[in-house]
């Protein structure tokens, strides 16, 4: 068996032409749509990865770049559903 991973973003227009010339890519696929992740869910991951990152000094101001990086995701979401709405452009 032969597994195959693509990751493409369906509100591009190349992702629809690349269907229409590749059908194969739809046919016996599965698709799975993501949804939005709940801010603690958010949070918990910046958590996990900014000690990594080695970057930020004490535990406060990793703290509040945890927040502020569950902050700006939500708003660039909520911002791109906004421009979706008003522009009407898929």
């Amino acid at each position: 068996n032969v597994h195959l991973v693509l990751c493409m973003s369906p509100s591009a227009r190349t992702f629809r032409a690349r269907c229409r010339k590749f059908p194969a890519l739809t046919s016996r696929t599965t698709v799975n749509w993501f949804h939005a992740w709940p801010e603690q869910a958010l949070i918990a991951v910046a958590h996990q990865l900014l000690p990594a990152a080695n970057v930020f000094g004490s535990e406060e101001v990793r703290e509040n770049a945890a927040h502020h990086m569950a902050f700006a995701h939500q708003a660039i979401t909520k911002l791109a559903t906004q421009f979706h709405d008003e522009e009407r452009r898929e």
